[in-house]
């Protein structure tokens, strides 16, 4: 079976595993970013509120870079696939808060609800960006 063949057998299942991919990586960048934090605030003794701010912050970010993954891997729908690549870092972060903190309270539902905006914005800027072009 070729390679072009099992393209356009379903491009449904090779937009999932796209999205899939995106949804690692963030997940990947996620856990990096707080362990970062986490060794920040050991190192430095911060405060509650900041400790709050950095573990928001290292949701966020990875939850665009995601989102920018998705879409410029589709190039198309930037908004449905960034959010979609959003869903599954929710989703860690839903069992994460559960296993460590106990409880699922407003934070968390903002938190998810920023990462899924972040990852739409991240899907919409990757397909807007424009492609590099080679002059001959």
């Amino acid at each position: 079976m070729s390679k072009k063949h099992s393209k356009t057998e379903n491009p449904n299942l090779e937009k999932a595993l796209k999205v899939l991919i995106a949804s690692v990586i963030g997940i990947a960048l996620t856990v990096g970013a707080l362990l970062l934090s986490c060794a920040l605030a050991l190192r430095n003794d911060l405060s509650g509120m900041i400790l709050m701010i950095l573990a928001f912050v290292s949701c966020l970010v990875p939850s665009f870079i995601a989102g920018f993954i998705a879409g410029k891997a589709i190039r198309k729908s930037g908004i449905l696939y960034g959010a979609l690549s959003a869903v599954p870092m929710c989703l860690f972060l839903l069992v994460l808060c559960a296993a460590f903190y106990g409880s699922l309270g407003g934070k968390l539902a903002l938190c998810s609800v920023c990462m899924l905006l972040l990852g739409a914005t991240g899907g919409i800027c990757a397909v807007n960006t424009q492609r590099k072009r080679r002059y001959r």
